[in-house]
């Protein structure tokens, strides 16, 4: 901006009431003797802000939220248009490692919600390759460019961008990152030649994963661990078995609990259940080993947070777990202790199941005694020549 003014030394605010001194020039001087301008001042534009959030399980926006390696996720960004005097159109890119772009779901609205898509370019591939000493595989992102169309059109408007990424592959150690950047492409002569161009607006949502252990005892001897148990892992939050690629690291998920994956406790008697989001999920036990009581399958809940916080609690014969409150998955990996009995007395006494099975138990012993005396009295009878026996 030009102005003919009085020599003198103004005050300037801008509309946020911010002050800028500035000189005239003096007698058509445009610098003092020690080099200080004279007769010019830069104002710099706000760098454009970008605000990332995930969506998490329970359905809220968040700045990090765990999810299950397989799982796809939603993803939103929220920022201003600049001003359409000192930039022409904006580039987004989101370089995703351990997650992958999900085709076809970018959508941008205004926030009074005008569809703005169209005003952006064709959507590009990001490929990124993981930092030194990471093990993820290549994350996928996208890059796209507005139109010019949409900063003239909507300077200083707020507008959202949302998508959907999938997580291809995150672990304990290395979460997956997806990094979205906002770059304002700056008209011709509006950043002077000896001012570093403003560093683009940055924000990023880290997606972290967790593991638990289950651990199988003997209730008998709890030194002795139990090959051979064989569990299912559900998903209450929603509604999904759990199906493990152990090629691609990955879970796939479905309804159908027949297809799920039945993990098998290995010499130590221990199962791994790994890469799993925040939400509640329900660990079945399908098949007891031999030599314990068949009729006796503890189940149990782990509850994840997405800052990693576990809390696991028995469900079907809740006695037979070990509780677990609130441990830290990011500084060890919590365990599920469930015990197998061989014998009905090892039974803690936590109430009506308890008692249903001890039920159960005794009036199958009745019935298989009663059968037995009764199919020995009709022998008898028929042995000694007094006919059938007649109940």
């Amino acid at each position: 901006l030009n102005l003919t003014l009085p020599e003198g030394y103004y005050l300037v605010v801008d509309a946020q009431g911010i002050p800028i001194l500035v000189s005239t020039t003096i007698g058509g001087a445009t610098r003092m003797s020690n080099g200080q301008t004279l007769g010019s001042t830069q104002i710099k534009t706000n760098v454009t802000k970008i605000d990332k959030k995930i969506k998490s399980v329970d359905g809220t926006w968040k700045d990090s939220a765990a999810a299950t390696n397989g799982e796809t996720r939603d993803f939103k960004a929220t920022f201003t248009v600049p001003n359409k005097l000192a930039v022409d159109t904006i580039t987004l890119e989101d370089h995703m490692t351990g997650i992958t772009y999900i085709d076809g779901s970018f959508h941008a609205t205004t926030s009074s919600g005008t569809d703005v898509t169209n005003q952006f370019g064709t959507i590009g591939k990001d490929k990124i390759t993981a930092a030194a000493g990471k093990t993820q595989t290549d994350g996928t992102g996208f890059k796209v460019t507005s139109l010019q169309s949409l900063v003239d059109t909507y300077q200083g408007k707020q507008v959202t961008v949302t998508y959907q990424g999938k997580v291809v592959n995150a672990s304990k150690a290395n979460k997956a990152i997806n990094q979205i950047i906002l770059t304002s492409n700056w008209l011709p002569s509006v950043i002077p030649p000896d001012v570093p161009t403003p560093n683009p607006g940055t924000d990023e949502t880290p997606v972290p994963t967790y593991d638990v252990n289950l651990k199988k005892i003997s209730a008998a001897d709890g030194n002795r661990t139990i090959q051979g148990a064989k569990f299912k892992i559900h998903n209450d939050s929603l509604n999904q078995w759990y199906t493990w690629d152990s090629a691609s690291n990955q879970w796939t998920f479905g309804t159908d609990e027949s297809k799920a994956t039945e993990f098998s406790t290995n010499a130590q008697g221990v199962i791994n259940f790994t890469r799993l989001g925040a939400g509640t999920y329900t660990v079945k036990e399908t098949q007891v080993p031999t030599g314990y009581f068949t009729f006796v399958k503890p189940s149990f809940t782990i509850q994840v947070t997405d800052d990693g916080h576990v809390t696991i609690a028995g469900k079907d014969q809740p006695g037979l777990t070990g509780k677990v409150t609130n441990a830290d998955a990011n500084a060890s990996t919590p365990t599920a202790v469930v015990k197998n009995i061989d014998n009905i007395t090892q039974l803690p006494q936590t109430g009506a199941t308890t008692v249903a099975i001890m039920i159960v138990g005794a009036f199958a012993i009745i019935l298989v005694a009663t059968a037995t005396g009764w199919g020995a009295y009709r022998i008898r009878h028929e042995n000694m020549g007094d006919g059938p026996a007649i109940a």
